[in-house]
């Protein structure tokens, strides 16, 4: 059985069960209440017989005594009232309404002035009545006198109010019913909100949300599911944007492996399967060596991939300037090759840094710039500190970059001229490399470039605290 419909019949079994007993504890608090009033009544028509009849007796001579008696009881009992009256001592019959009742069956059976005796009786079916009993002392004689009131309009109220009551249960069912169905799907919109939120979820739909519109613990529940698919959407998307990355390094990776090794493979078949001219062999064996050197240029490149991400960093303090000058006399013969500037503009910092890894960043940033530009131009590398940690600047005055390429800049493997830039014996990881190496120093990498003006590439290196 569905949540939902435990809900409705727990709720229609409450309301029923009120009912039932709201209306039964009604019903006999008005049917007591009425009775102990006629009761009241009675008792107070008693002792107002008994007052008449004493006050007839004392007046009158002896022996018109009980006549005087029987009609003053005759004069009484026209209000509707039943009455006896008996001599308790000869226990002779005075008066009566109705049946005389033999002694035994007296209220009181040692009759004294004292008491007042009580009792509702069944006259006959469907009739009932209230009995008082109680005596007076008239000379050396006692008379008992009975009163019977009728109640039976009492009872007569309470059946009715019984058959109304019983009648009025179905439509209490059915309206209890519709209540406890609203009120039930009221309190459940919000699990079924959810649950069709979490199957769309399971679905695949990630977008999926379950509503929110209060601050009851079901709606809190939502809000938690919410989360939860927002967290599962992220992670979800990450995952995917992994696997994206990981297929196309994989492509990527192909293709560079496939350009070098044809061409290897076709100059190898040339050199082994005919007879060249020792011009052509040279030119020949000079593309064996220029694509063997780019293989290992990628393999390297890899390699260092590789061990950075499994590399614990070992920071030491290092005078930066002296980190730049390294770098710079490392790449000096190519940028005269090449007619390029390389300006530096180191401060005296000393900072905490890995010096290995510091040094390859700083040769692939200066290396990026130099494939960048045409013969001639001018590398400007600046470096000093700020609040935020150590700033590395290497700006050129190449061709610049567009705007849309540079979001992918530190992807693997790409590159934005590729032809350009595989001529130059480039593999698409330095930035990758140089992003790996500012990311174990706790830092970031930040490129900005104009088109036709150069490109600015900004390094910020964390606090060893921060790393």
């Amino acid at each position: 059985m569905r949540y939902r419909d435990r809900l409705r019949y727990l709720i229609l079994t409450v309301l029923l069960c009120v009912y039932l007993l709201t209306g039964t504890l009604l019903i006999a608090c008005s049917f007591t209440a009425q009775l102990s009033r006629e009761t009241e009544a009675a008792q107070s028509e008693h002792r107002m017989v008994l007052y008449s009849l004493l006050a007839v007796g004392r007046g009158a001579e002896e022996a018109r005594v009980d006549l005087l008696l029987g009609q003053a009881a005759q004069t009484l009992a026209q209000d509707g009232r039943g009455l006896c009256l008996y001599d308790a001592a000869q226990e002779t019959v005075l008066y009566h309404t109705g049946q005389a009742l033999p002694r035994d069956e007296w209220l009181l059976s040692e009759p004294t002035t004292a008491r007042q005796a009580v009792s509702v009786c069944r006259t006959a079916p469907g009739r009932y009545a209230v009995r008082t009993g109680g005596a007076f002392a008239l000379g050396e004689r006692t008379i008992y006198v009975e009163c019977i009131r009728d109640i039976s309009a009492v009872y007569a109220a309470r059946s009715v109010l019984l058959r109304i009551f019983a009648a009025a249960l179905p439509v209490v069912v059915l309206v209890g019913l519709a209540a406890a169905s609203l009120l039930a799907r009221g309190l459940t919109r919000p699990l079924t909100e959810l649950a069709d939120a979490a199957r769309r979820l399971a679905a695949g739909e990630l977008d999926s949300r379950a509503p929110v519109s209060d601050t009851s613990e079901l709606n809190q529940l939502a809000g938690d599911f919410n989360k939860m698919a927002e967290q599962l959407q992220g992670n979800i998307a990450a995952l995917q944007d992994s696997v994206r990355r990981q297929e196309d390094f994989i492509a990527s990776f192909a293709h560079e492996l496939r350009t070098p090794l044809t061409s290897l493979i076709g100059y190898a078949d040339l050199l082994r399967s005919q007879s060249l001219t020792d011009e052509t062999r040279q030119t020949a064996a000079q593309y064996i060596f220029t694509e063997g050197k780019r293989l290992e240029n990628l393999s390297v490149k890899l390699l260092d991939l590789i061990v950075l991400d499994k590399q614990k960093l070992a920071r030491v303090p290092c005078r930066m300037a002296r980190l730049i000058a390294d770098a710079g006399g490392v790449m000096h013969p190519l940028l005269r090759e090449q007619n390029i500037s390389l300006v530096c503009r180191p401060d005296d910092t000393v900072w905490p840094v890995d010096p290995d890894l510091v040094k390859t960043l700083l040769i692939n940033l200066i290396d990026n710039a130099r494939k960048a530009m045409p013969e001639g131009g001018l590398i400007a590398l600046k470096c000093d500190r700020t609040d935020d940690g150590l700033r590395i600047l290497v700006r050129d005055t190449g061709r610049g970059i567009p705007p849309e390429e540079l979001p992918r800049l530190t992807e693997a493997f790409y590159r934005v001229d590729k032809a350009r830039a595989r001529a130059q014996g480039g593999v698409g990881l330095g930035l990758t490399l140089c992003a790996r190496i500012a990311a174990l120093h706790g830092g970031t990498i930040s490129i900005a470039s104009t088109p036709g003006q150069g490109t600015t590439v900004t390094v910020l290196l964390g606090k060893e605290d921060a790393a």
